[in-house]
């Protein structure tokens, strides 16, 4: 029992049948008494067959005894050593300290660390981690038996103690001896950050009309998210970044405009617990290179008659490229030959047996 930052050790008789305990003897210790000491010893002796009991209790380091308090029979309880025995020593439980606290913050994420020790050797310390929401009238159990404990999301808004109680291999049939922290603050939210940067899947080969799609960082709160996107351009990939106007979703394909330019992505993530937004920008894109040109489309209008205009048909995919044209006769559809001096359209002159027909190539 410990009061006023004393420890009290006593020497307890244990009724089997009913599993209740006798004082018989009791002893106060001052922190600064148990200090440097490593085990506490009670000597005991009486008179044969009687019950009053007489001895001392010993504070003792290593084998050296260095402190010894003798107490008296007066005002001790209960029926002991009637067998005869005249003579015995016996020890005493392993302790707790009369204060366990808690250090680190009480905050998701971060780790509290139960202090506490014994002056046993051989005794264990066992530690029990709660929380609650209403003071302690009711408590849940959290973590391990261990003497640290990481703030969980799930202990936001709930206030955190420590039971700590011993155990000794040498006293089993003795009551154990528990202690119970103050508590903590009320648990707060994490600070929000990105635990791994923003990043863009097809940087390296980054090229018009070809989409790029930005890959979320990881966050280090699980109610976090990433919830906005802007993707930005420059000249050289390092300086003078601007928005791309309406470019705010995951994906971006690259456009005429953005040729030699590098990009890049800036992710926002908000957390549903509330809290400032936070960024993360990705690495920028290799220079964006020219699309490789494609024509489709490609057809021919009008009527094949002598009088008739042809008109060829066809787009590029690329706003800055041009169409040229080379019209082609054949009269038997297999062998072609250039026609001179015919644009994308031409005029169908009378036919001869040998161009009975003619196609358009584009380039």
């Amino acid at each position: 029992m410990k009061s006023s930052g004393t420890v009290q050790v006593s020497f307890l008789q244990e009724n089997f049948s009913t599993h209740t305990f006798t004082v018989l003897a009791s002893q106060a210790f001052t922190a600064g008494q148990l200090s440097g000491n490593t085990q506490i010893e009670f000597d005991l002796a009486h008179v044969a067959n009687a019950t009053a009991i007489t001895g001392s209790f010993e504070l003792i380091n290593g084998n050296t005894v260095t402190s010894s308090t003798t107490f008296s029979d007066s005002g001790q309880q209960g029926q002991i050593f009637t067998d005869g025995v005249n003579w015995t020593r016996a020890g005493i439980g392993s302790f707790s300290p009369s204060v366990v606290t808690i250090s680190g913050a009480a905050k998701e994420g971060q780790t509290l660390a139960a202090n506490a020790a014994t002056n046993d050797a051989d005794a264990t310390i066992h530690y029990q981690w709660q929380k609650s929401t209403d003071n302690f009238a009711h408590v849940q159990t959290i973590g391990t038996d261990s003497s640290s404990y990481v703030v969980q999301e799930a202990d936001e808004g709930a206030k955190i103690h420590v039971v700590v109680t011993t155990s000794d291999s040498d006293n089993t049939s003795r009551a154990s001896v528990s202690v119970t922290s103050a508590a903590t603050g009320t648990v707060g939210d994490i600070t929000l950050a990105f635990s791994t940067a923003a990043s863009i899947s097809g940087a390296a080969t980054a090229k018009e009309g070809t989409a790029l799609t930005a890959v979320n960082g990881t966050l280090n709160d699980s109610d976090a998210s990433v919830t906005g996107y802007q993707w930005q351009t420059s000249a050289d990939g390092s300086t003078g970044w601007t928005d791309i106007a309406g470019a705010t979703t995951s994906t971006y394909t690259p456009v005429e405009g953005d040729e030699g330019k590098f990009l890049h992505v800036v992710e926002t993530a908000t957390d549903s617990d509330g809290g400032p937004a936070i960024t993360s920008t990705s690495a920028a894109t290799s220079a964006v290179a020219d699309i490789t040109p494609a024509l489709s489309g490609v057809s021919i209008s009008g009527t094949a008659q002598e009088g008739q205009t042809l008109t060829a048909n066809g787009t590029v995919n690329d706003s800055d490229a041009t169409i040229g044209y080379q019209w082609q006769s054949s009269s038997d559809g297999t062998h072609w030959s250039n026609i001179a001096n015919a644009g994308q359209r031409r005029k169908v002159k009378r036919s001869t047996p040998s161009s009975p027909a003619s196609r358009a190539m584009m380039r």
